[in-house]
């Protein structure tokens, strides 16, 4: 163990001040330094800092008595959002082997994804007969019912056969009667804002409830008599 994170494992406990850049700008942090991960990030109330990482670095840490305790002065225009260019902030300022060992850590985690994304892509696959079945009981209208064919079966990838899967869920509630709160949890199945505003897109179009269940949708984000699905995820900047 280095001689800074010796130092910084000493105040564990006690405050600090922790001067970092993310994406290309400085910004300030205080509080009781929790944790420490050589080499890796501090944690300070709550809030995790990488030493070098995604966009983000530490400039210096100091003790509450003004006492600088770590430093990495040379970070301070970083804004490395690429492996290698993280790499070779981190060659700088711990070594090779640190360097190495997170290239080795990012090929891994990248093979894992790969082949866990194949086994998911393969059991979204499986779904598309009793998906197709489900929505042609769900939806009466004949030409809905073609293009709801259509639609799952040139639809591939997890991310997009978990969207449908999620519409199904949600129109199933609605056809049963249920309230439109309990279709929206239905339909959610573990989504984030973006794919389950695409989710609602199905089911305001395919569910005999639809219209309904989009203004629902649009009223939790105060757009009620808005045009479409509103998805929150999108960033909307008007002029004043």
């Amino acid at each position: 163990m280095s001689e800074e994170m010796k130092r910084l494992k000493e105040r564990i406990g006690k405050e600090v001040e922790v001067l970092y850049v993310l994406y290309g700008r400085e910004f300030t942090a205080q509080g009781v330094l929790k944790d420490l991960d050589e080499l890796s990030r501090i944690e300070i109330d709550g809030a995790s800092i990488p030493f070098i990482g995604y966009g983000c670095a530490i400039i210096e840490v100091k003790t509450d008595k003004g006492e600088v305790i770590y430093e990495n002065r040379s970070i301070r225009e970083y804004d490395a959002r690429e492996p290698e260019g993280i790499a070779e902030a981190m060659r700088e300022k711990f070594g090779r082997e640190t360097a190495a060992s997170y290239l080795n850590g990012v090929k891994k985690a990248n093979e894992d994804w790969e082949e866990k994304k194949k086994k998911l892509n393969s059991n979204a696959e499986k779904k598309k007969p009793y998906l197709i079945k489900e929505g042609l009981e769900l939806i009466k209208d004949k030409k809905k019912q073609e293009e709801w064919k259509r639609l799952v079966s040139s639809s591939n990838g997890f991310y997009s056969i978990g969207i449908i899967e999620g519409a199904v869920n949600g129109m199933k509630k609605l056809s049963e009667g249920a309230s439109l709160s309990q279709a929206e949890e239905a339909a959610e199945n573990g989504q984030s804002v973006n794919s389950m505003s695409y989710c609602c897109s199905l089911i305001s179009y395919y569910s005999r409830r639809g219209e309904e269940f989009r203004r629902y949708w649009n009223r939790q984000f105060g757009e009620e008599n808005s045009e479409g699905v509103v998805n929150p995820a999108v960033l909307h900047i008007s002029k004043k």
